[in-house]
């Protein structure tokens, strides 16, 4: 009997010091890593709260000179949020680059055997895409059709498109097989194989 009120407190003991441990994770991810250290977003946080409130100084000066109300000063306190966060969203896209990573998932749809039209909707598919910046700019590579090539984003995007094209030309009626290449451990695809038999 006591070896198994042994055995019992070792597994509550062990419990609690797992309990411990996910708390004390948990308090560092809360307290530490999802704490903003930006000094950006403060400064412009500040900014924006010092052109807010000047803003309404200078509608209280105007409204009691002028008679005014306060829908006045929410529709300038209003303008001024509406300003920054419109210019937030431009920086940010200005700032902003495709991601090489994020696979178009429609193409696993294409897996296996194909035949020829299928094949052209992919290629066609992948030029549509690298026109945008969402999806990843995913290479190609044309086995026993197409020269052998593989084609890869390499900066250029008018090359890019321009071999895609080529290579789409160049699909004849018949059979294929499409495949994926994998990168980063299998976690996400970075080449298309296209096989004809």
């Amino acid at each position: 009997m006591g070896d198994i009120l042994k055995g019992i407190w070792k597994w509550i003991l062990a419990i609690l010091i797992i309990l411990l441990l996910g708390g004390a994770i948990l308090a560092f991810r809360i307290f530490v890593i999802d704490k903003d250290f930006d000094g950006k977003s403060e400064e412009a946080r500040k900014r924006l709260e010092a052109s807010s409130s000047s803003s309404s100084d200078s509608t209280d000066t105007t409204s009691s000179k002028n008679g005014g109300s306060l829908g006045q000063k929410i529709v300038n306190g209003a303008k001024s949020i509406a300003n920054s966060t419109v210019k937030g969203y431009k920086e940010d896209e200005e700032n902003y680059d495709y991601n090489t990573y994020n696979f178009d998932e429609a193409f696993l749809m294409y897996e296996g055997e194909r035949y020829h039209d299928s094949v052209k909707d992919v290629l066609q598919h992948l030029i549509d895409n690298s026109n945008g910046t969402f999806y990843a700019r995913t290479a190609v590579t044309a086995v026993n059709f197409g020269n052998n090539v593989t084609v890869k984003y390499e900066g250029n995007l008018a090359e890019y498109q321009s071999a895609i094209q080529t290579l789409n030309d160049s699909v004849e009626e018949g059979l294929y097989d499409i495949s994926f290449k994998y990168g980063g451990f299998g976690t996400y695809v970075n080449e298309i194989v296209i096989t004809k038999k």
